[in-house]
Parts: C-alpha cells; structure tokens; sequence
C-alpha cells in the first residue's frame, strides 16, 4: 500500500507540485526580464514564457485526472483548466506583493490560453480520433496566444516607444522640455563622478520647507512594470518643474515619464536602476540641467545643511530600509526620492513610491541608514556608497 502511494506520488502528484514550485520562484523574482534590448520583443519573449510554463503545467495537471484518476478526456479538460486558472490568478496576485512586479489580469488569460494548448497538444497526441478537427481547434488556440501576446507588446511599444524599430521622431517628445540646440549633446558615458565641494552653512534654521511639486511615480495610479522603475524620472522631474517654477500635474507628469523612459531606452539602451552618475547624465541629457552633482559618503548632519541652502536633494535609497507602511510589500529593493526640508530630526520627503508620498516625513536616521547608492545589482543595495545629488 505504502508503496502503491510512493508511486503515484512521486510519478503523478510530484512533477506538477515541483513545476508549480519552479513558477512561484521565477514569480519571486523581482527584477526578472528577458534581456531582449527592444521593449517590443522583450515582452513578446516573456508572454510566450508564460504560455510555456502553463503548457507544461496543463500536461502535469491532466494526466493527474485521465491517467491516474481515469476520468475522461471532457472532464479531464475542464477540471485542468479550472486548477490552472485557479493557480494564475494566484501567481499574478503573489506578484502584486513583489518589487519591481505587478499582476496583470491579461496574463491569467495568456497562461490559460497556454494551458488550452497543453491540453489539446498531448490530446492530439494520445488520440488519433478525429484528428483533423482537434488540430483546428489547436490552431485556433495557438492564434489566439499570438493575438494576444503581440497585441500586448504593441501596446507597450505605442506607449513607452520602440527605440530600435522607431526613428527618434516617432518617440514620444517630452513637453516643452527637449534640449535646445545650445545645450550639450547626449553623452552615452554615464560613469562620471561628479562631487560637490562642502559649502555649507554654520548656522542652521530649526526648520525649513522648500516648495517642491510632487508627482508620485505611477501619476495615473497605473502601477505597471515601467512605473514601478520610474523613481529616478519622477525624481528628475519634481525637480525640474521646481527649478522652472511650473505647475505639475498627473497628467503632464505622466507624459514626462513616458517620454523620459523613451528617451533613455533610445540613448543608453535601458531605463532601470540608474546609479548616481547615470541620474546626473539624464538630467543633463534630457533636461539640460548641468548643476547636479553627487555628494558621496556623507555624515548624517549635512542632510540638514544642505537642505539649508534652499534647494532639493534627489536621494537614492534602499528602499526597504525606509520602512514606508504604503509601498507595496516588501517594498522596493531600490528607491530614489526628493527631499525637501526639514523639522529638528524629521526629514520631508516627496516620496514618489506612493500616491501619498507629498510631504512624507522620515527620521534623519532612518534616511542615513538607508542611504545607498545603485551598485549594480538590486540584491546587494546594502553595499551601495552613500549619496546625495545636490543642485549646486
């Protein structure tokens, strides 16, 4: 008996269990991606991931009830489906809870639709009945997964541009905000260093408050896996609408975002996890802003001092160290916001990792704690080199 059951479980019950493991680690991933350098083909090549994985994850689960519970095919077929669809609803829920992921209530259709065509694939290839029509119905589902998943990538690249397959006209343009001819071309190095000599003032004010437009980094509450990457280009430009003293709303801030990934998809190739010199590059490249420079491994005290000068301080983060109850759990491995004064110990903030990030105040020990700048890699924001890009 015992061995009956070691048996059945280890050749049925095992594969699907370990399969499903396999997709909640690769669900668990926060910064997962493809590497493909189009956006266009880069989320083409994960949507046909998802039908891969639910395609082997239908096979697992429906020889679960025709091979070993011998129900029959119509019954077999129904049951997988709802156990899959159960279980993708699930994993785009799980994502919601992962930095840098999102649920996405589409994907639960492509990995049903993977699923349909595991079904229906080894259907067709443990049943020689009525072959020809099985194999219409295959065909259909394998159109339906192509509609789907190039009409998605479309999508992307009509919002965010397609910085291979587009001329730079056709990218979406920043409003009123472009370089002029007199500013300085875009510089595709983006390691420089730039520091601030310490100007500081003696004497500091109990408190001080700098007048700083705030947009959250998703403006138009639409938390998908470009705006979860905004922080730095939300940073940028809270910054910039403070400099040129203009009234930033969500929808303007939208558009900024928009055309601000376009433009560094365009001329450096990516828009994610920039590090402080790459931050300095963009606001000089796309903004023309030739006066931010970075202060490397300073002391608690001078984040006082120099928001004392009058001017906003763009800081990089880990985020999760911040310990913000509204980000969406865990939090952010990394983070950039703007600081923008202070009371005694208690730092203002515009936080843009959340809708009510305006005026979000942290400890100055908190701040100092979690200050890191990008390293390179996500995982190891702790080793990151405190930073602060200052206006000089």
């Amino acid at each position: 008996m015992a061995s009956n059951f070691k048996k059945t479980f280890f050749v049925y019950y095992f594969p699907a269990l370990l399969w499903v493991g396999i997709i909640f680690y690769f669900s668990s991933i926060s910064d997962l991606k493809v590497g493909s350098a189009k956006i266009f083909w880069e989320i083409v090549f994960r949507k046909i991931a998802h039908v891969g994985e639910y395609v082997i994850l239908a096979w697992l689960v429906f020889r679960i009830f025709r091979n070993l519970n011998g129900h029959g095919y119509g019954r077999s077929f129904f049951s997988t489906l709802v156990i899959v669809f159960l279980y993708a609803a699930s994993d785009e829920f799980h994502q919601t809870f992962i930095a840098q992921r999102s649920g996405n209530p589409v994907d639960v259709l492509v990995d049903v639709l993977g699923a349909l065509f595991g079904i229906q694939s080894l259907e067709i290839f443990l049943s020689k009945k009525n072959p020809k029509k099985k194999i219409t119905f295959l065909f259909i589902t394998v159109l339906a997964i192509l509609i789907v998943v190039f009409e998605l990538a479309n999508y992307d690249v009509q919002k965010f541009g397609e910085y291979v397959a587009k001329p730079a006209e056709n990218l979406v343009e920043p409003p009123n905000n472009q370089p002029n001819q007199n500013q300085q071309p875009v510089n595709n190095n983006r390691n420089n260093e730039n520091i601030i000599p310490e100007a500081l003032p003696s004497k500091l004010p109990v408190k001080i408050l700098i007048d700083v437009p705030f947009t959250s980094q998703a403006p138009l509450s639409v938390w998908d896996a470009y705006h979860e990457e905004a922080c730095e280009e939300a940073s940028l430009i809270m910054v910039k609408y403070f400099l040129d003293k203009k009234t930033l709303t969500p929808q303007i801030a939208e558009k900024e975002i928009q055309a601000m990934i376009a433009f560094e998809i365009k001329n450096y190739g990516d828009y994610t996890d920039s590090n402080a010199a790459q931050i300095i590059q963009l606001a000089k490249d796309f903004y023309g802003i030739n006066n931010l420079k970075a202060v490397y491994d300073y002391k608690e005290a001078d984040i006082q001092k120099y928001l004392a000068l009058g001017k906003p301080i763009i800081a990089p983060m880990a985020g999760r160290l911040l310990g913000n109850p509204n980000f969406k759990v865990p939090g952010p491995l990394y983070h950039n916001l703007v600081l923008m004064g202070y009371n005694g110990n208690t730092i203002i903030t515009n936080d843009p990792g959340t809708r009510k990030g305006k005026d979000y105040s942290y400890g100055i020990d908190v701040l100092y704690k979690a200050s890191h700048e990008f390293p390179g890699k996500n995982l190891d924001i702790k080793i990151g080199r405190k930073v602060l890009l200052i206006l000089e």
